[in-house]
């Protein structure tokens, strides 16, 4: 009820991957960058929504992905001017920082697990079982380390230095889009990052948080930036697909997309 006017409370929750979000499964729901993008950038040009609020419980996951929903948050404050506000759950870590450093507030509960500024990678190695399957496969590459990620064959000495430069290199851009964020400088994050976690009251000491509260806490702040009584409509996204749909068998993004392009 109430007025045109509306905050978006946008729900970030699961681990962060490339693709739809899904719902749910053996590990849990996932935060699809397609799903949360879409949603993120229907909310910063809608006329009617006039602040975000991005409410995080996230373990973190694909770094590309985490910094697809980065982008959406950081054009909704620099391309449409409207407030976006954090509202941290129980879990905020590693990309599920990364999707909140870009917000103009950020807030935590006193005991969300945050953080976690820092990057690793890897590969499986799977020759020896293809071996035993009685598996072989040809190659046909251009380029030393074309095949860098194959399954079928170690890092290698080049490889392992290559896969360290890729990790340095994205350490330091999310070092410096950290320090963007918090007007402060790369070096002062490092000295709280390095893969290193925090509660959210120490997270607020060192600077890694504006303030401790709840989601009530991140929407009265949004009213507030967007100057906005009382009678704005929140509007939740993404939007869930009903029973009916479910017992359709539509697909979560179909849905999901349906809507909000409606």
């Amino acid at each position: 009820l109430g007025g045109n006017e509306a905050i978006a409370v946008i729900f970030c929750e699961g681990q962060i991957m490339s693709g739809a979000s899904e719902r749910g499964g053996l590990s849990g729901p996932t935060m699809g960058s397609a799903t949360l993008g879409r949603a993120i950038r229907s909310a910063r040009i809608d006329d009617e929504i006039k602040a975000l609020v991005l409410r995080i419980d996230s373990p973190g996951g694909s770094g590309l992905a985490s910094d697809v929903i980065w982008r959406e948050i950081e054009l909704a404050r620099t391309e449409n001017n409207k407030p976006v506000i954090v509202s941290m759950g129980n879990l905020a870590a590693s990309g599920g920082y990364y999707i909140a450093m870009g917000a103009d507030v950020i807030v935590a509960a006193p005991t969300t697990l945050t953080g976690s500024i820092g990057v690793y990678g890897g590969k499986y190695n799977l020759s020896g079982l293809y071996e035993k399957l009685g598996m072989s496969h040809d190659e046909l590459k251009r380029g030393e380390l074309a095949d860098l990620f194959a399954s079928t064959k170690p890092l290698g000495e080049a490889g392992q230095a290559k896969l360290a430069e890729f990790v340095d290199a994205f350490y330091e851009t999310f070092l410096r889009k950290a320090a963007a964020g918090r007007n402060t400088d790369p070096l002062k994050i490092h000295e709280v990052a390095q893969g290193r976690v925090w509660t959210g009251r120490q997270a607020q000491q060192i600077g890694l948080v504006d303030e401790l509260g709840s989601l009530r806490t991140a929407i009265a702040i949004a009213r507030e930036r967007a100057n906005l009584d009382r009678s704005a409509k929140l509007r939740v996204l993404p939007e869930q697909p009903s029973f009916l749909d479910e017992l359709l068998g539509g697909s979560f993004e179909a849905h999901a997309t349906q809507r909000l392009l409606h």
